[in-house]
């Protein structure tokens, strides 16, 4: 179905259609709100999809909706909405969670968790948490992940123009399917310098030694489509939209920056650069929305490594390695408890995802608005276990011995080992014993594709001509098996993600103000107060963000009193889950029968007020 006509039908859903007797528009047909099927959906279809939530909506119900977001430079639609539970108050004023589907452009299998989450929570609106409020964008990245979709990308870039190896002309030399199977994978291209070899599992790279060849670099697969002696340098499109945010942020083309930016062109007038990040107005309207929020937790559903990761997209972070500890645990506890996964870390997203990323989003969000941010990722290798028992056990692709792996990630997606150690154990540098064993992330995959997948989903290493007297090899991971799970595994994939989300926000902070004694002589009033936190997660980060941090507490004078002791505003430490905060004492001058207010407030939490008659 065209585009036009869904969002015809949405804005129909939104409240343009047939009225009732009352004048309100009717509920959609039952067979619109039914839970979406287990399935990859379409942008068309969630379009549809949030639209009718909204207009489903009653005060006996959930409150939702719709949030207006700028379409994408091609024109395509980001749908997204609010929604929460009935009451007090407005869902623009409480504590927010951010639910993000794909921003990386790859994970339709995140989009999925988005709507699969949000069909829970509004399919049993009874279980929605009281004062919160859901921001729901299944589909946040629609150029890249309708490309995705198609099977004509794998990078998560979406159709911007960028000039990429910086020869004037964009967009020049793409992927090219070489062997004419049908399939755009990778290539292996023979080179002394290369810092790849084969592993002991030939599938599979590692790190090349001093001594080891031949040597590959790794490149997508094509031709030098224009004649510069590189290979798919400068490929279509495009910005990635988990990468440009603020934080870390460079370029992601050498001639970013050089042309003309993007608020000075129309669309349609030619090639367009960023040049700098949040230049898009998609990627800028989600910044904004987060902080004109009380934004307290951003999920990010994507990946491939089937678990959680914290902020930490670069090996050296603008905040310590152990800020929010706990909270992180908390939350990889909770998550372990929804879906059945282990509950180790959760670790940064370098680590999991095997390369630095900078311009991370999560990243941007944990630093900048102050929420608490994770990446959410339905799909990877221990995602599904076999019947049986096997010989070969599973092993998460994080984790070796325990610990943490730092791993580089090569232009396939493949992980490989920071170089640091051979397979063998032997120092790099040294003479190498053998080919180097895969990655544990790499091991982890294979054991996927071995016990549960009987090899399939892997493309062995095949040569081909690219002309000239020039020959690669051309192998991998198909899309579909490694990046997202094939459809027949994205129920299991989805299994816990809702109850994950439902228990994380049931675990964010509350405020309760506490009066510890009150105390009147004559027109000398004494108030004495702490507030406390029934919530099981704190109430802030660490690391700060925009505006104030910690607790503030303040005291309301009634009309004609007099503050003679105490400051009139305090600003707390946050305060930890189940914990409480230090006392706070005021003196004022007030007559007989005069009422005070104490007002508390949090970045995750909804402010309260007590009145107080000493």
């Amino acid at each position: 179905m065209p585009t036009a006509i869904v969002l015809g039908l949405a804005l129909s859903l939104a409240g343009g259609g047939p009225k009732a007797q009352d004048g309100k528009p009717e509920a959609p047909k039952a067979d619109v709100l039914a839970k979406p099927e287990v399935r990859y959906h379409t942008l068309d279809d969630v379009v549809r999809q949030v639209a009718a939530w909204v207009a489903a909506a009653r005060p006996e119900a959930y409150l939702a909706e719709p949030i207006a977001l700028p379409a994408t430079g091609a024109g395509l639609p980001i749908p997204a909405f609010v929604f929460g539970a009935p009451g007090t108050p407005p869902l623009a004023e409480r504590p927010t969670v951010l639910l993000l589907g794909g921003l990386d452009g790859i994970s339709l299998a995140g989009s999925e968790a988005v709507l699969a989450t949000c069909a829970r929570l509004t399919g049993d609106p009874d279980k929605l948490p009281r004062g919160l409020s859901f921001v729901a964008v299944p589909w946040a990245s629609p150029e890249a992940l309708a490309e995705t979709q198609a099977g004509r990308s794998v990078d998560g870039r979406d159709r911007t123009p960028i000039d990429d190896d910086g020869d004037d002309a964009v967009d020049e030399d793409g992927p090219d399917d070489v062997d004419g199977d049908g399939k755009i994978l990778w290539m292996l291209l023979e080179d002394p310098a290369g810092p790849f070899v084969r592993a002991s599992d030939p599938r599979f790279l590692g790190p090349a030694r001093e001594g080891d060849a031949p040597r590959y670099r790794l490149v997508r697969e094509g031709k030098d489509d224009d004649g510069d002696g590189r290979y798919n340098e400068d490929p279509p499109g495009g910005i990635d939209y988990d990468r440009a945010f603020p934080v870390g942020w460079r370029p992601s083309g050498s001639r970013v920056g050089s042309g003309p930016r993007l608020a000075e062109l129309p669309p349609g007038s030619g090639p367009r650069v960023a040049e700098l990040p949040l230049e898009l107005p998609p990627c800028r309207a989600l910044a904004d929305l987060a902080l004109a929020r009380r934004t307290a937790a951003v999920l990010l559903f994507q990946g491939d490594h089937g678990g959680l990761a914290r902020p930490g997209s670069m090996r050296v972070n603008p905040w310590p390695d152990d800020a929010d500890a706990s909270v992180f645990g908390l939350a990889s506890r909770i998550f372990a408890k929804a879906t059945g996964r282990a509950a180790e870390g959760p670790w940064s997203l370098a680590a999991v995802r095997g390369e630095e990323r900078p311009g991370s989003a999560i990243d941007w969000f944990y630093a900048v608005p102050g929420a608490l941010a994770l990446e959410v990722a339905v799909w990877g290798p221990s995602v599904e276990r076999p019947i049986e028992p096997q010989t070969v056990g599973f092993a998460d692709a994080r984790f070796e011995s325990g610990r943490a792996v730092e791993t580089a990630r090569g232009a396939d997606g493949s992980r490989t080992g920071d170089g640091s150690r051979t397979g063998d154990g032997s120092r790099a540098g040294g003479a190498p014993s053998g080919p180097p064993d895969p990655s544990p992330v790499d091991g982890a995959w294979a054991r996927w594709l071995d016990n549960m997948r009987g090899g399939i989903g892997f493309v062995d290493w095949h040569p081909v001509e690219l002309g000239e007297g020039v020959r690669a090899l051309v192998g991998g991971f198909e899309p579909t098996s490694r990046l997202n799970p094939p459809e027949r595994s994205l129920a299991t994939a989805l299994a816990g993600m809702p109850e994950f989300v439902l228990e994380l926000s049931r675990s964010l902070p509350a405020l309760d103000v506490l009066v510890v004694e009150t105390r009147r002589e004559g027109d000398v009033c004494t108030i004495r107060s702490r507030v406390r936190n029934p919530g099981a997660l704190p109430t802030g980060s660490a690391v700060g963000g925009i505006g104030a941090r910690g607790v503030h507490l303040e005291i309301e004078l009634p009309a004609g009193a007099r503050l003679l002791a105490g400051d009139a505003a305090v600003e707390l430490e946050e305060i930890p889950g189940n914990g409480t905060s230090r006392e706070v004492s005021w003196v004022a001058l007030a007559g007989p029968g005069t009422v005070f207010s104490l007002r508390a407030s949090a970045r995750w939490a909804s402010p309260v007020a007590r009145e107080v008659k000493p």
